[in-house]
This record gives structure tokens, sequence and C-alpha cells, in this order.
């Protein structure tokens, strides 16, 4: 599904509103796309555009939920997602000498644009990446992987945990004991 605006029927004055649903068809992973999996259930898209100068601004929410994979058991699991996000569409013009600007901290939500017509698609792909946490956990007290075996701990227990420690510390457990 394509989600294309065309910024010649934004008004000169007031909003205009759009609405998307995504479902499990729309997600189609990339080559680095490894931590989201699929969509779980359909997200909801809430969009609003309007024009300030020669600038459109699009101010947006979703809600849903994604099929991640945890970064410690590297199990899937359901996410639930839910954000508010903002961008400023420049367009820019044929002159490269004009068009070249100086970006500045405030400036990182700026999309710029080539012709009248936005492809919100990776707009909405950075969006979903940004809304996950910082490290995707399956659950709280996920034990992960074993390092040696790659045993998941979660669900069985090996020997290998045993054995762990690094030799120079021996003497002190000796000692302990």
């Amino acid at each position: 599904m394509q989600m294309i605006i065309d910024l010649k029927t934004i008004p000169g004055e007031g909003k205009k509103y759009f609405s998307y649903t995504l479902d499990r068809g729309w997600w189609s992973p990339g080559e680095d796309d490894y931590q989201i999996e699929s969509i779980e259930t359909p997200i909801s898209v809430e969009l609003t555009i309007y024009r300030v100068e020669r600038k459109y601004v699009l101010d947006g929410t979703f809600k849903g939920a994604l099929g991640v994979s945890c970064d410690r058991c590297l199990e899937p699991y359901r996410q639930e997602i839910e954000a508010e996000f903002n961008y400023f569409l420049v367009p820019t013009t044929g002159d490269s000498e004009k068009d070249e600007l100086e970006l500045v901290e405030e400036d990182i939500e700026v999309v710029f644009i080539q012709d009248d017509k936005v492809n919100l698609n990776e707009i909405i792909r950075e969006q979903l990446f940004l809304s996950l946490p910082v490290k995707c956990l399956c659950r709280a007290d996920c034990l992960g992987l074993c390092a040696k075996c790659g045993c998941n701990l979660n669900v069985n227990s090996c020997e290998c945990i045993k054995a762990q420690g690094h030799p120079a510390f021996a003497t002190l457990n000796k000692l302990k004991n």
C-alpha cells in the first residue's frame, strides 16, 4: 500500500486530515530490518498536514502492535506501540546553490521533498523503529541465551552456567568457602 499525499491538495489555510490502517501485508522487512518481524495487529495512523509559508507541517500518531525479536533470547513476541511524530516538509527548487542549507540540531525532523507528492511509507517505517524501546525484551526477567551452547535459558537450563567464572578468581572462591 503506497501512502502518497499530493501537497497541491493542501489548502493555504486550514488543515487536511488523513487516516490509514496498516495491516500485515503492508510490512515488508528490508535487509537491515531484523528487529521488526511483522505487524501483529492493524496499526492505525492519523495524520494532519497544513501549510506554514512555503513549508508543510506533518503531525501524526499511530497505535498498534508489532511482532519483534527479543534482544536477549531472540524469540519473537508482541510489542505494543503508540507514538506521536512531527515533521517539516520542505520543497526544494532546482537551484542546488540555494538548496544548500546548514542543518542545525532542530532541523533533524525536516524532510526535503523534490516534487509536490510525499510518499509516507519511509516516514512511517522510520517512526515504527523509533517507537520501539532501546532494548526489546520479551519479559523483564528474560534470561537470554547461554553464551557457550546457545541454549534458551528461559526454556531449558544447561551445565555451562555452573562452570562459568574467570580462572583468576578461582582462588577467591576457595577462600569464600
